[in-house]
């Protein structure tokens, strides 16, 4: 098997190490705009069996953080079914995916029920 050009390689490995500086720069400041309800960034998420999700606010809500350079992004059963597994398995209530694609704003994926919820609480303030 021929080896690929130094140059090639070079390329690729720029392009996943600045992918993921972005993912860890919007773990840090989604956890820094959420900071006075309680969030913080989980240390060692995904290197360490105990450290699940990436971002806790509170005891109330664990998220995955997703990024991409790309202008859209698959949200799977897998993804799903994951950061509603360790919410639960953390006692948190309310499980979320955080979602920040190319060309637009910063989404938030929550259960409906979870969703509903809020805004009834919201409604009664």
């Amino acid at each position: 098997m021929p080896r690929l050009p130094k140059w090639f390689v070079d390329m690729r490995e720029k392009e996943s190490e600045s992918v993921k500086a972005k993912a860890n720069k919007q773990e840090k400041d989604f956890a820094k705009r959420a900071s006075n309800l309680g969030a913080r960034r989980q240390p060692a998420s995904g290197a360490l069996w105990s450290a699940k999700g990436d971002v806790r606010i509170g005891g109330l809500a664990l998220g995955d953080n997703k990024f991409t350079k790309h202008k859209s992004l698959s949200v799977t059963k897998e993804m799903w079914e994951k950061v509603k597994r360790e919410a639960m398995e953390q006692n948190f209530r309310i499980p979320f995916l955080q979602i920040e694609m190319a060309e637009t704003d910063r989404l938030i994926v929550l259960d409906e029920n979870d969703f509903l919820m809020l805004l009834e609480n919201y409604m009664e303030v």
